[in-house]
């Protein structure tokens, strides 16, 4: 079977890189690189900080190793918690103030303490051009035809996210690995707004793709099969879930 993000997973020791789980009534392995891991969950608190941030340009890249962090509606305490976070991995920054960096959550934006996140290296912001988007297109082609391979990541093949990571990269974007870490990137988009280099997610976010304009989609579905090019209708449009806008 799969599973979705999920928190709270008790594990039963490791075996050759794997946590031992129990999944439907039987005992399961998941990779261990995929997991955080955590002792007893412990509540964050934030400190009080007044005003908001209108920065809406990416500044950094960043994850967090603490559960129940808050996110607020507005830089300062009081009656303003819209949600929490456990341990997130390549989570956008948009900025900061006053020890608050502001994030982008659930389709809106919210603010995290920054004693709580650990940074990565600030990215340039890339600029919505058309020019970035047809090299973004044209490295995708140069891909068609090179085979499925699960966990691939390389032109000696590619899985569906692996593929999306590898397109995007070339254009100097870094993306997560997995689908489900992919599709909390950007902002969300219908299936009648997408835009060339927006990304396509399917069947419960298990599987993802890039538009390519004119209704259709490149991938790398499945194993026996080779990247190509999709019509983004019939099977595709009903398991369709999501878009995402990266720039």
């Amino acid at each position: 079977g799969s599973i979705n993000p999920t928190n709270n997973i008790s594990l039963y020791g490791t075996q050759n890189g794997y946590y031992k789980i129990k999944y439907n009534n039987t005992w399961g392995y998941i990779d261990k690189s995929y997991v955080s891991t955590s002792a007893t969950p412990a509540v964050v608190t934030i400190p009080v900080v007044p005003n908001t941030l209108a920065s809406t340009t990416k500044t950094g890249v960043g994850s967090t190793k603490v559960w129940c962090l808050n996110v607020r509606k507005t830089a300062a305490t009081g009656n303003n918690i819209i949600g929490i976070i456990n341990p997130t991995n390549n989570i956008n920054l948009y900025g900061t103030l006053n020890g608050y960096y502001k994030i982008k959550y659930n389709n809106t934006w919210g603010y995290i303490d920054k004693s709580y996140v650990i940074t990565s290296k600030v990215t340039t912001p890339v600029a919505s051009t058309a020019s970035q988007k047809k090299s973004l297109i044209a490295n995708a082609d140069k891909l068609i035809g090179i085979p499925y391979i699960w966990g691939g990541t390389t032109t000696r093949g590619f899985d569906c996210s692996g593929l999306v990571q590898y397109i995007y990269k070339s254009i100097g974007v870094n993306l997560p690995r997995t689908t489900y870490q992919q599709v909390g990137e950007g902002s969300a988009v219908s299936i009648n707004n997408l835009e060339v280099g927006d990304l396509v997610f399917f069947i419960g976010n298990a599987h993802v793709g890039i538009y390519v304009g004119n209704n259709k989609f490149i991938e790398s579905q499945k194993s026996g099969t080779l990247v190509h090019i999709e019509n983004l209708s019939g099977y595709w449009r009903t398991s369709f879930v999501t878009g995402r806008r990266i720039f």
